[in-house]
């Protein structure tokens, strides 16, 4: 199970920031259903399946 909280992250050769929430989800395309949704900063706003996403580094910690 992952924690909460944002990561980097490579989607369709993309390096780019995410936040993963931790929340039972269903892909409307598949009917899968899964635990967790990533909220993207790029194009995409959000995808629910993991497996599209490569974890880079995180959880990312906030410096002042």
């Amino acid at each position: 199970m992952m924690t909460e909280g944002y990561y980097r992250v490579c989607y369709r050769g993309l390096v780019q920031i995410a936040w993963y929430h931790d929340e039972p989800v269903e892909d409307l395309e598949s009917g899968v259903k899964t635990e967790g949704v990533w909220h993207l900063s790029g194009e995409e706003r959000f995808i629910s399946t993991s497996d599209d996403i490569s974890i880079l580094g995180g959880p990312l910690t906030y410096l002042p």
